[in-house]
């Protein structure tokens, strides 16, 4: 995989500057260095799954200034677990590039190796349906699974008494709570379906409930609004997980929730004892549930800050994964395209351009916005080889 970031320019210019003293260099050392380079592209060029991983710069140092190799390898290593400050942009290219196919991935991945045989865990925060949790469970995974959601929890729980074999069944751990920052208990808008989420907001309109639609409770209405109780994150983790495991993968998806979700997950974090996290960034969505503005026009990008960055502080690694929208979404057919101009290298300017968006394709109908999902990597974690496969770049 060739990387391409800002420090990377300044350094050629450095490299650059090394090739002019390296001008005494007698002819054989030059022949004998360009001939093993030459050869080395040139079995590279047989193997074509790792074609994108040579890293053509240090080969042409490696030639200009043999002196300095080992030192630039060292250097270059060191750099990859650096924490970092830019993104990595997964283009859509491939379906292995969506949530749901990098949590498959990522389960394949760890369930597939064998020199590790202690128990690990998944969990799973923002579920509406068991079958994300039952695929970990059924891989051996320790899953923990967290949906707040009254009317989605007893279609889980049923799906699992009912489908799952009593070994699997020992391996899933549910828990009917909302994931935030203190225990408490929050308003929650329900209707048994993928919509469900925390707040007294009608996401389609991107309009706040007054009190009198929102305290209504009857079941002849799609939506309900129930009071469901929360913990943090933190809690429940350390609590139902043994200190020695490790936790292979995190997945949020909690309908613009995350930024509460996340400050109540600090310990686990600060630790780095979960290696992936797979979080939903949909900025219309957070920002709406932002307590301290309860305005519809806020677009503060309360993500960056509460989600993203965090991660940043904690020295993870973020991936952009694909934007996405509803298919109501007026730029739905052109996300793709339009996604390749995300300014993957400010944080603030990134999250803003799912606004602009917006701008650019007003509708009196649709206002939810646009979004996508963040894989992040904690220190010394690599990304994995199936997922190397899919472009990536980083600016």
């Amino acid at each position: 995989m060739v990387l391409l970031n800002s420090s990377n320019r300044k350094r050629k210019g450095r490299d650059y500057c090394s090739c002019r003293r390296s001008g005494s260099m007698n002819e054989t050392t030059t022949i004998a260095l360009t001939l093993i380079a030459f050869l080395f592209l040139l079995s590279s060029w047989f193997r074509q799954d790792y074609m994108q991983d040579i890293d053509y710069q240090s080969v042409l140092m490696a030639i200009q200034s043999p002196t300095s190799t080992a030192q630039s390898a060292s250097s270059s290593s060191l750099q990859q677990h650096q924490p970092s400050n830019t993104i990595l942009l997964h283009e859509d290219l491939a379906l292995s590039g969506y949530a749901a196919e990098v949590w498959e991935g990522l389960l394949l991945l760890q369930s597939s190796l064998n020199e590790e045989t202690a128990p690990m865990a998944v969990v799973e925060v923002g579920m509406h349906r068991a079958k994300q949790c039952l695929q970990a469970a059924k891989m051996g995974f320790e899953a923990y699974c967290i949906e707040p959601s009254p009317k989605s929890f007893q279609h889980i729980a049923f799906e699992v008494n009912n489908t799952a074999s009593p070994d699997v069944q020992k391996r899933i751990h549910l828990y009917n709570v909302a994931a935030g920052s203190v225990e408490s208990t929050v308003p929650f808008v329900t209707s048994g379906g993928t919509g469900d989420h925390v707040g007294k907001v009608d996401m389609w309109k991107m309009e706040k409930m007054d009190d009198a639609a929102s305290d209504a409770t009857s079941t002849t209405t799609r939506d309900t609004v129930v009071h469901v109780p929360v913990k943090p994150l933190d809690t429940i983790l350390q609590h139902g997980i043994p200190s020695n495991m490790i936790i292979h993968l995190l997945k949020v998806d909690t309908q613009g929730f995350e930024p509460q979700v996340f400050a109540g997950l600090n310990s686990m974090l600060s630790q780095h004892r979960i290696r992936y996290i797979l979080t939903e960034f949909w900025p219309r969505g957070m920002d709406i549930l932002d307590e301290a503005d309860s305005s519809t026009k806020n677009r503060k990008c309360i993500g960056v800050t509460q989600v993203l960055q965090k991660l940043l502080d904690y020295e993870y690694r973020l991936y952009v994964l694909p934007a996405e929208a509803h298919p109501k979404a007026p730029a739905f057919r052109d996300v793709p395209r339009l996604q390749k101009e995300r300014p993957v290298d400010n944080l603030m300017k990134y999250c803003q351009w799912y606004y602009e968006l917006e701008d650019r394709y007003p509708s009196d109908e649709y206002k939810m916005g646009y979004w996508t999902d963040i894989l992040a990597l904690a220190p010394g974690v690599e990304l994995p080889e199936t997922l190397r496969q899919l472009p990536v770049y980083v600016r």
